[in-house]
């Protein structure tokens, strides 16, 4: 049976005592950024690697790719090392081929994510690469509930991005709802204090 090339599974999500509900304005979770790899530039993803030293990086897209601007895929894992970010292409894993995979929507992920998270503490926050806006907006509101926390008490879900101000790239994290706010020492764990 072919695949749909237009249809989505959408989940009716039902509250469980293992989910962890993030309240609208909690700040006291650790980290959960989301990257747009379709607005990133260079300069972008290694500045989010470099301030948030992320634990764990999980790629979400179908065909993940580095090349952008002087990026490439040898230089992004020379960052992941040089920072001890541990990368998983989440849909490889999953064989995941197409961005309206039915197995996006599901549990499938939250599940790969926690088995993968399982395996060594987390420590400091989590990066998600996502294809598209659309993509960002859907794993903002799915992933925290199905993410368990490990030092925190939830997750604090936000949209990463940077500007340049007067030549020096701003790391700049929104909720879901377009609010800014500064990276804030307390979401990054134990790397805070490097």
């Amino acid at each position: 049976m072919a695949r749909s090339e237009t249809h989505y599974l959408r989940l009716v999500e039902t509250s469980s005592p293992d989910d962890v509900e993030p309240r609208a304005d909690d700040h006291d979770g650790m980290l959960l950024g989301f990257v747009d790899m379709s607005r990133a530039s260079d300069v972008a993803l290694e500045t989010i690697v470099a301030r948030v030293q992320p634990a764990w990086a999980f790629d979400l897209r179908p065909v993940p790719y580095f090349h952008i601007g002087r990026l490439n895929r040898r230089r992004m894992f020379e960052l992941f090392r040089t920072w001890s970010v541990c990368y998983r292409d989440v849909a490889g894993s999953l064989r995941i081929t197409e961005n309206n995979d039915a197995s996006l929507n599901s549990g499938a992920v939250g599940s790969f994510l926690n088995q993968t998270m399982a395996m060594r503490p987390v420590h400091a926050p989590i990066v998600v690469f996502v294809d598209h806006e659309t993509a960002l907006s859907h794993a903002m509101s799915v992933l925290p509930r199905y993410l368990r926390p490990s030092l925190a008490s939830s997750w604090c879900a936000r949209a990463l991005d940077v500007e340049l101000r007067d030549g020096d790239p701003q790391l700049i994290l929104r909720t879901a709802h377009g609010d800014t706010h500064a990276l804030e020492a307390k979401w990054l764990g134990d790397r805070s204090t490097r």
